[in-house]
């Protein structure tokens, strides 16, 4: 978990940092990645739902700690 104020930033952060947050793990983290290096930069937050593996219940658990 980030330590303190820190947030993901999505369209920066590495599979390392995603695989931090609640219910991602290496497998999505990658994807999170892959995804973003395939189509560019997430406009929103909910862009993540685009994602293969990603639904409304998981991006919930961590969504408050995503900034674009």
């Amino acid at each position: 978990e980030p330590k303190g104020a820190a947030f993901v930033l999505i369209n920066r952060a590495t599979a390392k940092e995603f695989e931090a947050l609640d219910g991602i793990g290496k497998v999505l983290a990658a994807r999170i990645v892959a995804y973003r290096k395939a189509n560019g930069a997430f406009a929103t937050i909910d862009d993540l739902l685009k994602v293969p593996g990603i639904g409304a219940g998981t991006l919930s658990k961590f969504k408050s700690k995503l900034r674009v």
